[in-house]
C-alpha cells in the first residue's frame, strides 16, 4: 500500500522502522492538508498495521489488507464527523466507503458534506459518536491480531474529545489509535500531549504529475507548480481545464458546421496562438471526444453530455472514423513543427467539408 502512496517518505519510514523494532507509537496524529494524501496515508498505515505479511510495507494481497483497503476489516474501526446530532459513524458507514471510493480518498469536510447533501450544514463529532468510539475500545480482536481505531476529522472532536484522554493516554495492548486532522491547531492541548505527532508534507511537481498521469509539458508544470504540493487542488485544476478544451472542442464543431469562412479562419487562429503544446492537448483531447462521438453513434449512451450525442447524430461512423485518423496525422504534424495556422486553417476547412457532404446526403434521402 506504501509503494502506492505519493510522497511522505518521512513518516512511511518512520511507521516501518519503528515496527520493526516493536516501538510503533499507539497513538498517533496525522496533520496536514486533505490534498497531501492525509486519509490515504491514514489507511495505509491501518492496512500496513493488519498485514499479515507485511514487509516494507503491506502485501496488498492477503485477506486483511483487501478488507482494510475497502474498510470493511472488522478490527478496523472508522470514525468520523457526521452532519446531525444523534448520528454516528456506524449509521452512515455505507455511505463513508462509497465516499471514499468516488474521491479516491483525496477529501476534505466540503466534500463529505456535498456528497450527503447537505453543504449548509456544520460537520461534528458528536457525543454518540464518542461514546461509539469508547465502546468499541471494549471489544477483543475479530481476527486475533491488532485492532486499528482511524479517526478522520479529528478536529471536530471539540471538548468531545476530553472522554478519550484516558484510552489515548494508555490505549489497549493490541490497539492503535490514528488520528487524522487538516488543522492540528483545533485539537485539545492534552490530546497533543498523548500523541505521536507526524507533519505530512506539500507533495513535490512530479508526485502531482504522477499521480494525475499528466506529462511533464509547460502548461501541466504550471498546473502543478500553481497547486503548491496539493493533489485537490492540482486534480480540480485538471479537471477544469480539461472541461475547458471540451467546450473548446464543442465550439469549434459546431463553427465547423456553420461553415462561415471567416469564422472558420478566426477559430483556426485563435488556437493556433495558444502554442505548440496547446495545440497538442487540443488534439488529443479530440481524439478523446472522437471516441465518445463513436460510441454515441452506435448507440451507447453519453452520460450528462447530450451536445456530444446531438453532434454525433450530424456523423456516420465513415466519418468520426476520418476525424480520427484526420486527428492523429495532425498530432504527428504538430510534433513535426508544422506551421500551426496552416494545419489548423486546413483541419476547420476539412471539417467544414465532411458536415456539408453530410447535409447533401441527408438532403438526398
Amino acid at each position: 500500500m506504501f509503494s502506492s502512496l505519493y510522497g511522505q517518505d518521512h513518516i512511511v519510514d518512520y511507521i516501518i522502522k519503528s515496527s520493526h523494532k516493536g516501538r510503533l507509537a499507539h497513538t498517533m496524529l496525522l496533520s496536514g492538508r486533505a490534498g497531501y494524501g492525509l486519509f490515504a496515508l491514514g489507511k495505509a498505515i491501518a492496512t500496513y498495521i493488519l498485514c499479515k505479511n507485511k514487509g516494507e510495507g503491506a502485501c496488498n494481497s492477503c485477506s486483511a489488507c483487501n478488507k482494510s483497503l475497502s474498510l470493511q476489516h472488522p478490527d478496523l474501526h472508522v470514525f468520523f464527523p457526521t452532519q446531525k446530532a444523534g448520528m454516528t459513524s456506524t449509521m452512515l458507514m455505507s455511505e463513508f466507503r462509497a465516499f471514499t471510493q468516488q474521491y479516491y480518498d483525496v477529501f476534505d469536510a466540503t466534500d463529505w458534506l456535498a456528497y450527503l447533501g447537505e453543504s449548509n450544514r456544520n460537520l461534528n463529532i458528536n457525543k454518540d459518536i464518542v461514546a461509539e468510539m469508547n465502546h468499541a475500545f471494549g471489544f477483543k480482536s475479530f481476527e486475533g491480531g491488532e485492532r486499528v481505531f482511524l479517526v478522520w476529522g479529528s478536529e471536530y472532536l471539540g471538548k468531545e474529545g476530553n472522554k478519550l484522554l484516558k484510552v489515548i493516554e494508555e490505549p489497549p495492548e493490541d490497539a492503535y489509535i490514528i488520528l487524522l486532522t487538516e488543522n492540528r491547531k483545533q485539537i485539545l492541548p492534552t490530546i497533543l500531549s498523548r500523541c505521536q505527532s507526524l507533519l505530512l508534507k506539500p507533495l513535490s511537481q512530479d508526485h502531482l504529475l504522477q499521480s494525475l498521469d499528466l506529462a511533464p509539458n509547460d502548461e501541466n508544470l504550471q498546473l502543478v507548480q500553481w497547486a503548491q504540493g496539493d493533489l485537490k487542488l492540482a486534480r480540480a485544476a485538471a479537471e477544469k481545464a480539461e472541461h475547458a478544451l471540451h467546450d473548446r472542442w464543442l465550439q469549434y464543431l459546431r463553427t465547423a458546421f456553420r461553415s462561415n469562412p471567416q469564422e472558420l479562419i478566426d477559430a483556426s487562429t485563435e488556437l493556433a496562438n495558444g502554442g505548440k503544446e496547446y495545440c497538442r492537448q487540443f488534439i488529443i483531447h479530440g481524439l478523446s471526444l472522437s471516441s465518445q462521438l463513436l460510441s454515441s453513434a452506435m448507440g451507447i449512451p453519453i452520460e450528462n453530455d447530450t451536445a456530444v450525442e446531438k453532434l454525433a447524430q450530424l456523423m456516420s461512423l465513415e466519418d468520426i472514423e476520418a476525424l480520427q485518423t484526420r486527428l492523429q496525422t495532425d498530432y504527428n504534424h504538430v510534433n513535426r513543427n508544422a506551421n500551426l495556422k496552416l494545419l489548423l486553417a486546413s483541419q476547420s476547412i476539412w471539417l467544414a467539408e465532411l458536415f456539408r457532404k453530410q447535409k447533401k446526403s441527408k438532403i438526398r434521402t
